[in-house]
């Protein structure tokens, strides 16, 4: 709850009140979602675990380790009435603003990764304050963020598709 306020009075929305938000709110049988058209939906998060896999996990909301959230959102649609699934990323405002160190852009490679091999697209609602630069991590995170770039490029000339709603800062 700390962070949602955190994040609403720097003006961003955090990751996880977004993810509730699509996932829809039952209320009295009827789902509040964004749009008529979507229906409910399911996201399972990802991150690497204690072997250093990038997987699937299940924690409570809030628990992610670094400034990214990301996962695989799935929502029912009258189109795809089995479901409609993406590669969700959400930059957490409340670390570092969203500054993208390696820990945030190892996740985000590893999400690309997934779309590419599934051949699912992307949604991607970044907020960063740039490359993590401070006394105990230096320049190295501009060859992190490069390794980005580089897979976003990759990803989009295989045909991947990125589709990035910008709501705040972003450098």
């Amino acid at each position: 709850e700390q962070r949602v306020v955190q994040s609403s009075r720097r003006g961003c929305v955090y990751p996880y009140e977004i993810i509730r938000m699509l996932e829809g709110q039952r209320s009295a049988n009827q789902v509040d979602v964004p749009h008529p058209d979507i229906g409910q939906g399911r996201f399972q998060e990802y991150d690497y675990d204690e072997n250093d896999v990038f997987s699937s996990v299940v924690r409570p909301l809030g628990m992610n380790s670094c400034g990214v959230v990301v996962g695989i959102m799935t929502n029912c649609t009258l189109k795809y009435p089995d479901g409609m699934p993406r590669v969700w990323i959400g930059s957490d405002p409340t670390r570092a603003m969203g500054a993208l160190a390696e820990p945030e852009c190892r996740r985000i490679i590893a999400a690309l990764e997934i779309a590419e091999k599934f051949s699912m697209p992307v949604e991607w609602i970044p907020v960063s304050s740039g490359a993590k630069i401070s006394m105990d991590s230096g320049t190295e995170n501009l060859d992190w963020t490069a390794k980005v770039l580089r897979q976003i490029i990759l990803f989009t000339q295989k045909g991947g598709i990125i589709n990035l709603i910008i709501h705040n800062v972003n450098v």
